[in-house]
């Protein structure tokens, strides 16, 4: 059960047929694309700015999480490892013995949910496209990379570092992002230190 609480993909297919149905603009236009490459790639960031866009989504996203851990629950499903990326190919390749249908089952209950909140907050909303998807993707980004925190953008004095010998980067997940930010680090102080 607990390799499926994030690898859902359900929520995020959710929000994306509700923008393909109900969606204006290049959000609507791009939410094709973003559906194949959310339900069969796996890249579940690829959904988040359809949600800034229209913050009240953020409930939407929420209900058809709880709902597809319900149905994980409920029906006894569980993965036999982490499905990297969480596609419906790989927890389908993951699922464990016996538990296909019901790993089906969670994912397109999720979307169901996630999708009939979803509809009514983009059909009935009067104000129109917000924002377009490009300032919401040039959001997100930001916000992953940290340029919008003021802690990042301070500039640390010469000699305040000085004294350490060892960074150490730990990660439980078992994907890699630990050697990928150990890597990044190590670049960067090779920079400071020329």
């Amino acid at each position: 059960m607990l390799f499926m609480l994030e690898a859902n993909p359900g929520p995020g297919i959710g929000i994306l047929l509700a923008f393909m149905i109900f969606g204006k603009g290049a959000a609507k236009a791009s939410s094709y694309g973003a559906g194949v490459i959310h339900f069969f790639g796996g890249i579940h960031e690829i959904y988040f700015p359809y949600v800034l866009m229209k913050p009240l989504l953020i409930v939407a996203v929420i209900a058809g999480g709880m709902s597809g851990v319900f149905m994980v629950q409920l029906l006894d499903v569980g993965l036999t490892s982490v499905p990297a990326p969480g596609s419906i190919i790989m927890i389908l390749a993951f699922a464990a013995s016996g538990s296909h249908l019901g790993a089906i089952i969670s994912v397109l209950v999720a979307a169901a949910v996630t999708f009939a909140i979803a509809a009514p907050i983009l059909k009935f909303d009067r104000k129109g496209e917000v924002e377009n998807i490009e300032e919401a993707q040039a959001k997100v980004a930001a916000m992953k990379s940290g340029k919008n925190n003021e802690a990042t953008q301070a500039e640390p004095k010469a000699n305040q570092f000085s004294q350490v010998s060892t960074i150490i980067f730990a990660c439980d997940a078992g994907m890699g992002s630990s050697a990928m930010g150990a890597s990044i680090m190590k670049d960067r102080v090779k920079k400071s230190r020329n």
